[in-house]
């Protein structure tokens, strides 16, 4: 099992959860199962927030527990866990979801010319523009051709991160 790394948690929590869980995970990555009113009193807030927050990471299937009777009370506290592989499982996904929208934002940018507005009201494909006769709907202004090799550029350099990101997680 690979050690889970802040950045896969900070990452994976930006873009799921919140980040005001960061501290409750630290807690779980430091301290193995913590019942929620021990985690409740080492964050200073009360249960019911903790529980929130512990759900809300349960809802990823990121943390698990384990549930004991309390003898003198009856009844049962739950002790919780952090499930490492999992934060590296939905973060994979993730960078997996945002290099198909990439792969698709590229296919569809190269094989499209635009025509944009001066004036920025809107950005149409050659066809639109035809069928508008190179006049913006908007306000009527030429439409102009606009070449995207930039935005191309951006999103090729936006991918071969993720990829790297990716093969060093393997």
């Amino acid at each position: 099992m690979r050690r889970l790394t802040k950045r896969v948690v900070k990452e994976v929590l930006k873009r799921r959860i919140g980040l005001e869980v960061l501290e409750l995970v630290e807690l779980l990555r430091k301290h193995k199962d913590l019942s929620e009113f021990k985690l409740s009193e080492m964050l200073n807030e009360d249960i019911n927030s903790v529980r929130n927050k512990l759900y809300r990471l349960q809802q990823f299937n990121l943390i698990g527990f384990t549930k004991k009777k309390d003898e003198a009370r009856g009844w049962y506290v739950y002790f919780w866990h952090l499930k490492p592989e999992m934060f590296y499982h939905l973060y994979r996904k993730m960078l997996d979801d945002e290099l198909k929208k990439l792969n698709s934002e590229i296919e569809q940018n190269s094989s499209v010319e635009l025509y944009t507005c001066p004036n920025r009201c809107v950005a149409v494909t050659s066809e639109d523009a035809l069928l508008c006769d190179y006049t913006c709907p908007e306000c009527g202004s030429l439409l102009r051709h606009t070449d995207n090799s930039k935005l191309l550029n951006s999103l090729v350099k936006k991918r071969d991160r993720i990829i790297k990101t990716m093969d060093k997680l393997e």
